[in-house]
């Protein structure tokens, strides 16, 4: 894609906040991305939502027809798409999901992945992730409101790595959290 035929719709701070504006464009069919100011994906202090240069003002009067305050972006954030918001009753978790290949497995897990995809099932949601420079773990960021969805994902990779799940939150949350306790 070349960057010059995208236009910035907004930075933010915050990757959540971020994520929540790129839910309600692309909700609204918009295509867009999340940039950052650093070269590794989820990582940086400034994120921008981009567009097509071509439906920038779309996307800017969608966002200005409906704002939406702080705690609704962090709300859209969290939840998987198709999922309920917590305050609908549902509420999406944050997943890493450390994913340790098999010695001699990392060509055949990209081979894999190239021919079938990721293979989620509906519910989970693939966020970002990373690999160390030994090709020897994976380190998977989902997001899902039903942990047995994870366990569905791992069966179709379990012959080729083994997997360690942790519920995971943001630095946000666990500031606002710790914050609510005192």
């Amino acid at each position: 894609m070349s960057d010059d035929r995208w236009s910035s719709v907004g930075d933010y701070p915050e990757r959540v906040e971020a994520e929540a504006i790129l839910g309600v464009l692309a909700g609204e069919g918009l295509p867009c991305y999340i940039a950052s100011n650093a070269h590794v994906p989820g990582l940086g202090s400034v994120f921008s939502v981009r567009v097509p240069a071509a439906l920038l003002a779309r996307a800017q009067s969608l966002l200005e027809g409906s704002p939406v305050s702080d705690a609704e972006l962090t709300e859209l954030a969290l939840a998987a798409p198709g999922e309920e918001s917590a305050a609908e009753g549902g509420r999406a978790t944050l997943y890493m999901v450390v994913e340790t290949f098999n010695p001699g497995a990392a060509p055949e897990i990209y081979r894999r992945a190239r021919s079938r995809g990721r293979m989620l099932p509906p519910g989970l949601e693939y966020v970002d992730s990373w690999v160390d420079y030994a090709y020897v773990r994976c380190f998977q960021l989902m997001r899902t409101a039903d942990r047995a969805l994870i366990d569905t994902w791992i069966a179709s990779w379990s012959d080729l790595a083994r997997f360690e799940v942790i519920a995971v939150r943001t630095s946000a949350e666990a500031a606002s959290a710790i914050a609510a306790e005192r």
